[in-house]
């Protein structure tokens, strides 16, 4: 028997309006369970590098120091939400459709949902009776036992991702939630890079990885957060950030590491970047599945 489902999902940003995509994230099952969930991968117990020490310029301080981090064993979702998976969450509950919804570009049914804030993500993960990740859980998912840079490996392969690119590649537009089956994690997770920005349960602070918590972290305990002076800005001052992971098919290759820390306010579903600098951090969400 599955004890205690919860629903973790991620969500995605792009450069010119937040895209938020979301998959399942929950603690292991019960030893006496074997069945792996629809859609879900497993994510054994164990410890794993969280953070890189390799801090090259002051953007990147947040992701370090390089940790040892111990987590207990969850499900994740293999697959970012898709609309088809969010059109039967707006029938069942009659939730309002998010931004987006009549975008023929971005509105597919394979494709992944996008302009849902952080309580539209956390709202879906309470109806599929799952939760949000925790920001160590996404990135454990994402970057493997042996700590990889990229969800494959540890060299950029513009082939694996679909992230901004440059003058010339750039497709400019979300790619179905199975793409890219040459880029999937370890664990066999998707689109952990690129596609879309996603949401975690973590609130956002700078200092964070400084601290001592090394078992099953769960982030900032509460919204009132020192600090996000590394990457705040004038129109930033003020409001309390929700951690967002993975980059976007909007976002530059900076944005694609499994490291890499972004945040936003959880009220927001659309962004435009005014600054280069705002493209770095982005992340996902994913269900997961515990005992």
């Amino acid at each position: 028997m599955i004890n205690n489902l919860k629903n973790i999902y991620r969500r995605n940003l792009t450069i010119s309006f937040l895209a938020i995509f979301w998959t399942s994230i929950a603690p292991q099952l019960s030893a006496a369970a074997t069945v792996v969930p629809e859609d879900m991968v497993l994510v054994n117990a164990g410890g794993f590098t969280r953070g890189i020490d390799d801090t090259k310029t002051e953007n990147f301080l947040d992701e370090a120091p390089a940790k040892m981090i111990y987590l207990s064993s969850y499900y994740i979702d293999k697959f970012e939400v898709s609309n088809s998976k969010y059109t039967e969450f707006i029938i069942a509950t009659d939730h309002p459709a998010p931004a987006y919804w009549d975008h023929r570009k971005l509105n597919q049914p394979s494709q992944p949902v996008t302009g849902v804030n952080w309580f539209d993500s956390d709202t879906y993960c309470r109806w599929a009776n799952k939760r949000l990740p925790t920001e160590a859980e996404w990135e454990k998912a994402a970057r493997g036992p042996a700590g990889s840079i990229y969800p494959w490996g540890n060299e950029l392969d513009y082939s694996k991702a679909n992230f901004a690119k440059g003058k010339t590649g750039q497709k400019y537009i979300t790619s179905p939630v199975d793409a890219h089956p040459e880029g999937i994690s370890y664990y066999g997770a998707y689109n952990m890079a690129g596609n879309v920005f996603e949401w975690v349960q973590d609130w956002y602070s700078s200092d964070y990885y400084k601290l001592d918590e090394t078992r099953n972290p769960k982030g900032p305990q509460s919204k009132e957060t020192k600090s996000i002076k590394n990457i705040s800005t004038k129109s930033n001052v003020g409001f309390k950030k929700k951690v967002i992971r993975g980059g976007s098919w909007f976002a530059p290759a900076q944005s694609i590491t499994t490291t890499h820390r972004f945040w936003n306010n959880p009220m927001n579903n659309s962004w435009v970047f005014d600054a280069p600098a705002a493209c770095r951090k982005i992340y996902r969400r994913k269900h997961v599945l515990f005992t």
